[in-house]
């Protein structure tokens, strides 16, 4: 899908996304538990990520639908959150490297045409003793499901703007980052993950 056909389905989709299932809630709540100081959020959205940050937390929030901007800065002034948010891709944007205590990411990879190069990104503009975070959904291990999220992504990408069949773990793999804590869920579709850049 060309970037700008994706940039009006998101910019569609703001309500969709400022309703939030509560078991990702309670997901968002541990990975984002302490954060604090630094923070770089790539595809930040609507803000759904906002109140699990701390207060004293500088905000730099990237995504390139310009309505999840809009509503993002909103939700940042009614928590009282220092936020820098700005339009872009972040395949695109410029930033300095190793300045962000943490870099943040949720159910964002699954848009990125070249995840890896993403991740790389995250991994060049944290701090060497940052860490990224990231939620992202992808294809089960179970593969009775799998397989169903293999056939369906075509359409599945053409209606939600993702892909549903992404191995999203050995996506992480491949990028310069090293785990040091990842959780499953949902037969192997969701997964919380804790990286570090790779020395």
């Amino acid at each position: 899908m060309k970037k700008e056909k994706l940039i009006k389905k998101y910019d569609s989709h703001v309500e969709l996304h400022s309703k939030q299932h509560p078991t990702i809630e309670q997901w968002r709540e541990r990975l984002l538990d302490g954060v604090q100081g630094n923070v770089l959020e790539s595809g930040v959205g609507t803000g759904a990520n906002f109140p699990y940050y701390e207060r004293d937390t500088r905000l730099t929030g990237v995504d390139f639908s310009p309505k999840m901007i809009e509503r993002a800065r909103e939700e940042a002034e009614g928590l009282g959150i220092e936020a820098n948010l700005f339009v872009e891709d972040i395949e695109e944007v410029e930033l300095e490297p190793n300045q962000f205590d943490y870099v943040v990411s949720t159910l964002t990879l699954c848009s990125y045409p070249n995840p890896v190069e993403v991740l790389n990104r995250f991994a060049e503009w944290c701090k060497d003793d940052g860490e990224v975070l990231l939620l992202e959904h992808g294809r089960s291990t179970k593969p009775s499901i799998g397989t169903i999220q293999k056939w369906v992504d075509p359409v599945f990408h053409q209606i939600a703007g993702c892909h549903s069949d992404r191995m999203t773990l050995d996506l992480i793999k491949e990028s310069n980052l090293t785990v040091t804590k990842a959780e499953s869920h949902w037969s192997g579709i969701f997964h919380l993950v804790w990286a570090r850049p790779r020395a």
